[in-house]
């Protein structure tokens, strides 16, 4: 599993808890191919930045959400310029900050509520557990 699967499976997972507490969809097909287009290495340190902040650091929750939004990670947290103007998915969907965004109306209907530590937790560990098992499988043999 490359690092961009890992990314979608991540938004995707996450996706479905946002849809199951708000009815609100969190990211589409346009949001999927975004990370599709990123290069690989980019998609590594989103990757290890977010796994970092939820499994090893001991952060405050407060910081929560834009440490597990792979644009949030690319445009803030990897970028110098600290530039949501540029963010495809903000302009998709709204800029984070806009009180008419997305973001802000999924927040409004507690669609993050369920979205700790511990879940994100799980995420990882489930796309880590899905990524050890495609490596043992090749065609149809299971080593």
């Amino acid at each position: 599993m490359t690092y961009k699967e890992k990314l979608i499976e991540f938004i995707k997972m996450k996706d479905l808890i946002v849809h199951k507490t708000s009815s609100m969809e969190y990211v589409n097909e346009k949001d999927m191919e975004d990370i599709q287009s990123w290069s690989e290495k980019t998609c590594l340190d989103i990757y290890k930045h977010m796994t970092k902040f939820v499994i090893e650091d001991d952060n405050d929750d407060e910081e929560l959400d834009y440490n597990t939004c792979p644009w949030c990670i690319k445009y803030l947290v990897m970028n110098s310029h600290n530039d949501c103007t540029s963010c495809r998915y903000g302009s998709r969907h709204g800029i984070c900050s806009k009180i008419h965004s997305k973001y802000r109306e999924l927040h409004h209907r507690q669609a993050f509520y369920s979205l700790d530590k511990a879940k994100y937790r799980e995420i990882l560990n489930s796309i880590e557990l899905i990524n050890s098992t495609e490596k043992r499988v090749t065609g149809n043999n299971i080593y």
